[in-house]
Order: C-alpha cells, then sequence, then structure tokens
C-alpha cells in the first residue's frame, strides 16, 4: 500500500485536531501527525508521552476471609467491576452469582440478582456493563444477560450461549455489545454477538477481524479423554479486539505484535489508524514459568497429557508491545502495553492522540479494568488470593 509522508497540511490537520477539543486535547507540545491513505486516517504519535499517575479512591474488600456469614465486602470469584456517573461501583461475583453495590466511599448499598434460575435471578455473573443506564449482567451458566433499572429492578432478558469452567475474558461495551461465548474460540471467536439497545433485547453480527495469514499459534488446544481445554501461550502475538461504545457496534482491533490499532464502524471498515512506537522487553524466566503452569499442570488436572495442537510450544524472545486494547465509558481508546514489569495504560483521547501513559496498578489480569471519567477500576488479589476491588484517578503527573 502506498503511505505519503506527513506533510505540512497534515500538521496543520493535527494542530486543528488539537484545538477542536479543549480540556481533551493532547499537549501542544506533542508532535502528533496526521495523515490520511486511501481515505483511512493514521494518527502517528511520538515516542515519549507525558507521565500520568495513579491516584488510589477507593479500596472495597476484606484482607482476609472472616469467619460466620460473609461481610457485603467479602468476596469470592469477582468476575467484573464497573462504576457509574457518580461514582457507585458494581461488583460481579460469580460465588454469590449477584452484583454488589457500593458508595463512592467504598459503603455498601444494596444487591442487584440473587442466585437461581427465575426471571431477574443468576446462576452466576460472569459480566456487567452499561447500556445507558441499564445495567447488563451476563450470566453465563444461565445462558442470557439479563437487565436491570438503575435501582436493581429487573426488566428483561436476551438468551446467548451457555459458559461453564475457565477464567474467560468478558465484557459487556457500555453500547449494548457483548461477544456471544463459542466452545469453539472463547468469547471471541465468532462474528455473532448479542445486542441490548434501548434496553431492547435481540441479537446481531458483527464482522471480526481475523489473524494475519502465517501467524504463529497464540494458544494451545488439548483434547482428554473427558474434556477439551485451550491455554495461552505467554506473550505470544495474537488479536486484540475492544468494543468501541461511539457508535454502538464499532470496535477497535491491532495485531500486538505491532502498535497499530484500527478503529473499525459497524461494517468492519477502517475509520483510522492510531500508531505509537514504543520499545519492547525480554520475557523474563519467571514471567514465562507463570504463564506455562496451568499448561504444564494439565496432566495432572485432566489424568492423561491429552492431544494437543501444536504439540511443541516455543517461547517468544520479547513481549509484544499491546497486551489489551480497553475503552473508557467516553469513547477514548486505551492500549494496555507491555512494559519491562508488568503492564502500562497509554491513554488517547478520541481523534486518538495520546494524553499520558501510567504504570498499570497491581490487578488481576482474568478481569477486565473499567475505565471511566479518567478513573480506573481494577480487582486485586493478595497472596490468600482473597480478592479486593480497588479504584484509581488517572492524572497527569506533578511537574518537578
Amino acid at each position: 500500500m502506498l503511505r505519503r509522508t506527513p506533510s505540512s497540511l497534515g500538521r496543520l490537520a493535527a494542530a486543528a485536531l488539537l484545538s477542536g477539543c479543549a480540556g481533551d486535547a493532547a499537549p501542544p507540545t506533542l508532535d502528533v501527525t496526521v495523515d490520511t491513505v486511501a481515505g483511512v486516517l493514521h494518527v502517528r504519535n511520538p515516542a515519549e508521552a507525558p507521565a500520568w499517575v495513579a491516584r488510589e479512591t477507593v479500596r472495597i474488600g476484606t484482607t482476609a476471609l472472616l469467619e460466620g456469614a460473609p461481610a457485603p465486602d467479602e468476596f469470592g470469584r469477582v468476575r467484573a467491576v464497573v462504576a457509574d456517573e457518580e461514582g457507585r461501583v458494581y461488583v460481579a461475583d460469580a460465588t454469590t452469582a449477584e452484583v454488589r453495590v457500593f458508595g463512592p466511599d467504598g459503603a455498601f448499598e444494596r444487591t442487584i440478582g440473587s442466585e437461581g434460575q427465575g426471571p431477574g435471578e443468576l446462576t452466576s455473573a460472569y459480566a456487567v456493563g452499561w447500556v445507558g443506564d441499564t445495567l447488563a449482567v451476563f450470566d453465563g451458566g444461565g445462558a442470557r444477560v439479563n437487565l436491570y433499572g438503575p435501582d436493581g429492578t429487573y426488566l428483561d432478558q436476551i438468551r446467548t450461549m451457555n459458559v461453564s469452567g475457565g477464567e474467560w475474558f468478558v465484557r459487556i461495551a457500555p453500547g449494548g455489545w457483548i461477544p456471544t461465548p463459542t466452545p469453539q474460540g472463547g468469547p471471541l471467536g465468532r462474528a455473532h454477538r448479542a445486542r441490548i439497545l434501548g434496553g431492547v433485547a435481540g441479537t446481531d453480527t458483527l464482522p471480526v477481524p481475523r489473524a494475519p495469514d502465517g501467524a504463529p499459534p497464540s494458544g494451545i488446544l488439548c483434547r482428554f479423554s473427558n474434556a477439551i481445554a485451550f491455554y495461552t501461550i505467554p506473550f505470544a502475538p495474537t488479536l486484540a479486539s475492544a468494543p468501541d461504545p461511539n457508535p454502538p457496534g464499532a470496535h477497535a482491533v491491532a495485531w500486538t505484535a505491532t502498535y497499530a490499532v484500527a478503529r473499525l464502524d459497524v461494517r468492519g471498515d477502517t475509520l483510522r489508524v492510531v500508531h505509537r512506537i514504543v520499545p519492547t522487553h525480554p520475557v523474563s524466566d519467571a514471567e514465562w514459568a507463570a504463564g506455562m503452569a496451568e499448561y504444564e499442570a494439565r496432566e495432572e488436572t485432566h489424568g492423561n497429557p491429552g492431544d494437543c495442537e501444536p504439540a511443541s510450544v516455543t517461547r517468544p524472545d520479547r513481549k509484544p508491545p499491546i497486551h489489551r486494547l480497553h475503552f473508557d465509558h467516553e469513547g477514548r481508546l486505551i492500549v494496555e502495553r507491555n512494559v519491562a514489569d508488568g503492564t502500562a495504560y497509554d491513554l488517547y483521547d478520541a481523534q486518538g492522540r495520546i494524553r499520558g501513559t501510567v504504570p498499570a496498578p497491581p490487578h488481576r489480569d482474568e478481569v477486565p479494568p473499567f475505565f471511566r471519567n479518567d478513573h480506573v477500576y481494577v480487582v486485586e488479589v493478595d497472596s490468600l488470593d482473597v480478592p479486593r476491588v480497588v479504584g484509581y484517578r488517572l492524572v497527569p503527573a506533578d511537574p518537578d
């Protein structure tokens, strides 16, 4: 594909974009360039970006499991966490099959849903998200998405496929899209998705991009006598995707080996590509061992070695630059980037210009972070695997 060198016209366009969104603009000192290739905007961000910091605002959860009846902030398996405009925190706990609501100060307020198979009840709570002011809760065991009003009143449901076992990385986009889980490829394996728009339950489809031809495997599929299991190859390049709330049904996608994020419309056409050059880092022995631990224990878990594809695994020399993609509730892109000792969040504005970068707070990787109003909410666990929900405000670092 022919590429044009960013011209003075492109720089003027970038300057015009920078001046068009006061309060959400990239710092004027950043050398962001914008050019158009075959009708697609390419936003090229500099390697250096403003440093931001994460300041803790709320911490919810006991420091250890207590005897007797569980306290409201004593969690079992937290699958998802979101927040509303006022800063209330909603925690989906798969163990108790309910969503617990806490105030901005961490005080318990109420519970949404209860264990069961009837209307408004849950057999599990795999994901939670907003559709306007409607709360959508994905019940993986019940093969449905339940819809609740702001006060927790049950409204409706949509049927989907059953999910059991494993730590699925499932999330509901603010626009009302949720990947429909499939046993063949996991939650992002097929184009069919559930849709919840305007409080009306239904289904629709989205085109799901595929990995490049000839790409190395990103996982290992093992068939046992009584089960099928999928194991992720640590730090192998893969296809990262995230639903975009603006407009509902759009999404972003990236091949993680390259820092180039394409924002696609509902038809799958590329509208904008966000670029940045960042350093890559070697995979340490400890990181590789931790990532392969479940695969190495497969014989102990299933009782036989199983038939696995591929039969052998090659350890990547370096981490891919991109780990995962996210959007905040305002539709701004967040690229979770691999760094030497974990991950960092690269924060972008609506036009794809970098606002800043911040080290990701300690968090459980299996639970997606939730971004809203320059806050991030994550789940962390202590040495006893006791989960807590922690909220942070993301702000520019203080000048020297």
